[in-house]
């Protein structure tokens, strides 16, 4: 898929998205034997500086949650971790549908909890394009 649109699309996509958040509770520990969670913050962080694009990574601990859920509603692409542990309890999100019955409201309730800050705020989440991924 090498068309003249396509490569128009990625040069709009490419000059669009500056910014970009990844937030992992693990993200800078060294665990030699957990592959789950080689996280390479700095060549995470160069490879997006060699593309002219601002990228942060951040650690959260238990008091940082509103700050960080402030930040992902400015950034143009926000990378969560699916288990962020900040140490306490957060009240699990509410079924809404009978089509929810699979899920486990115990798991991801901060990343799940992020998502709708981002979706459900006034202005960032109303007629703006964000872009959101979930490592699991």
């Amino acid at each position: 898929m090498n068309s003249q649109f396509f490569n128009f699309s990625k040069r709009v996509a490419n000059d669009f998205l500056q910014s970009i958040v990844f937030i992992d509770d693990k993200a800078f520990e060294k665990d030699e034997g957990n592959s789950n969670h080689d996280f390479d913050a700095y060549s995470i962080t160069q490879s997006f500086a060699k593309n002219e694009k601002i990228c942060a990574v951040y650690n959260p601990k238990n008091t940082e949650y509103s700050n960080l859920s402030a930040l992902t509603k400015k950034a143009d692409i926000t990378v969560l971790d699916w288990q962020i542990d900040l140490g306490h309890q957060l009240v699990p999100i509410e079924q809404e549908e009978e089509d929810d019955d699979d899920i486990d409201p115990t798991r991801g309730p901060y990343t799940l909890k992020m998502i709708l800050d981002i979706l459900q705020d006034p202005v960032t989440g109303k007629n703006c394009l964000k872009l959101i991924l979930v490592l699991c």
